[in-house]
């Protein structure tokens, strides 16, 4: 059974490994256009980063959750993002750089959305990534344990009692043998012995 959840725990790491490799790639792409769509953003409405920092108020309604999924026996944790990130806007936030280049910093905050939802998805596949592995090598070890320890232990102590039991029936069928050799002598001599004196 170990090896089972072994086998299926690979096969999680395997596909766990090329999501991570689509993920970065595509990561990479995401990040690229971000720091364009700010750039033409800087361009379109000028430095609005100091409209930004004050209209950024003390709490966010987004918020970062951890679900697991279970795998073989295995809680991979999953991140994801919950609340819209444009639902709290003040009206002040809304109408940022409208008269200078409000759609440019509405492309650029939504390219900055989506490269941080790629960020979050990373993080779980590098999280479930570091878990599996862990998990693997544990499970890699009991198996080894068990079958190149318990079990020959297990297997050498079967043979050994097998062993005893056999020389032990041996011996028992010895000396019955003897037993009744010994009474089949006794009755021959006592048959000798009723002739003579008849």
């Amino acid at each position: 059974m170990l090896k089972k959840k072994s086998d299926a725990l690979k096969k999680a790491f395997r596909e766990i490994m090329t999501k991570i490799l689509e993920t970065k790639k595509r990561m990479g792409k995401d990040y690229s256009e971000s720091l364009l769509a700010l750039a033409e953003a800087n361009f379109a409405a000028g430095d609005f980063s100091k409209a930004v920092f004050d209209s950024v108020g003390s709490r966010t309604n987004v918020r970062l959750t951890v679900t697991s999924d279970n795998v073989a026996g295995v809680h991979l944790p999953q991140f994801a993002l919950k609340g819209d990130a444009g639902a709290g806007d003040s009206d002040d936030r809304a109408m940022l750089g409208l008269t200078g280049g409000g759609q440019a910093i509405q492309k650029c905050r939504d390219r900055f959305q989506k490269f941080l939802k790629n960020l979050i998805e990373i993080a779980t596949l590098q999280t479930q990534f570091v878990t599996l592995d862990e998990v693997i090598k544990v499970t890699n070890r009991r198996v080894n344990a068990l079958e190149f320890v318990v079990i020959p232990r297990i297997e050498f102590t079967i043979s050994y009692i097998e062993k005893e039991l056999d020389e032990e029936s041996r011996e028992d069928f010895f000396r019955l043998k003897r037993v009744t050799d010994n009474k089949k002598k006794k009755k021959a001599e006592d048959a000798l012995e009723a002739e003579k004196r008849a």
